[in-house]
């Protein structure tokens, strides 16, 4: 069963008010298509969130006092679909703040194959724990944390805990009906002759079969893994974010906003002091 975390529940409606104790069983279907359908209503609230989850400087200020300390703790920050390092910017200049050691994923436009991506994000974290000394925390934006459960899954040892941010990692292929378009668009591409852009192969070829294969093993069990789901989620069906073998907690807000809003950065900040076993309660004065 799931576990749940401080505010995080189990239970509840999905899109149509089902029941999402147990999470559906994760699956690629053999074709592209959408999990649900998004209304226009939807979409203008996620879009418009991008915006005002920030909040003015003020506001953040008020909300970054007293954050957890973080003790110089390395953290990759791994962005969503379509978006890249600079979408991170506002969590990771608060991290910093907390005393949080934040570095970019080397993801300039996360559109490329998943393997490879993971691949370098290895790399990546491999060549910042040695610099650091340390195992590194991974927090992911909704794709970027199906990545950041991949690279636990293969460098366990080099990774102190990860945070995953409404990503759907019970089943990356619940969707709206924009994403599958967006996906589709990209497919083209990719035929088409662009370069590092996922093709039809990390949809429903082997390279989808490998990633569900690695996703299907079990997490390690001395690496924490944190899912942080809003049931207000208007890009994925919230209930894929309820993988099984997480930590769950709930937020709010919308997949487009969480990461921009200082309360929800708070508390991935909690969570991460928690994978050094840093008193949770200790804070950083603004």
């Amino acid at each position: 069963m799931a576990k749940t975390g401080s505010g995080g529940v189990t239970n509840g409606g999905g899109p149509n008010g089902a029941d999402a104790t147990t999470p559906e069983p994760m699956r690629m279907p053999p074709r592209l298509r959408s999990s649900f359908k998004t209304s226009a209503r939807s979409i203008a609230r996620e879009n418009l969130s991008v915006i005002t989850t920030r909040g003015t400087r003020k506001s953040r200020q008020i909300l970054i006092e007293d954050g957890p300390l973080g003790n110089g703790m390395p953290v990759i920050l791994v962005p969503g679909f379509l978006t890249g390092d600079w979408s991170m910017r506002l969590m990771a200049t608060t991290l910093k703040t907390w005393g949080f050691a934040p570095f970019r994923s080397g993801i300039s436009l996360n559109v490329g194959c998943t393997n490879e991506l993971v691949d370098r994000l290895v790399e990546r974290v491999r060549v910042i724990s040695l610099r650091r000394q340390s195992p590194v925390a991974i927090v992911g934006w909704s794709r970027g944390g199906t990545l950041a459960k991949l690279v636990a899954l293969q460098v366990p040892d080099e990774v102190s805990g990860i945070v995953t941010l409404v990503s759907p990692n019970a089943n990356p292929l619940a969707v709206s009906n924009v994403v599958v378009r967006q996906l589709r668009v990209l497919n083209r591409l990719n035929a088409m002759g662009a370069k590092g852009v996922m093709g039809e192969d990390c949809i429903h070829g082997e390279c989808a079969a490998s990633v569900e294969e690695q996703l299907g093993h079990d997490f390690p069990a001395d690496v924490p893994y944190v899912s942080m789901y809003t049931r207000s989620d208007g890009v994925v069906d919230w209930r894929a974010c309820l993988d099984p073998e997480a930590q769950l907690v709930e937020v709010e807000g919308t997949h487009l906003g969480v990461g921009n809003d200082v309360r929800v950065i708070r508390r991935i900040a909690g969570e991460l002091v928690n994978f050094a076993g840093v008193d949770s309660g200790a804070t950083h004065r603004a």
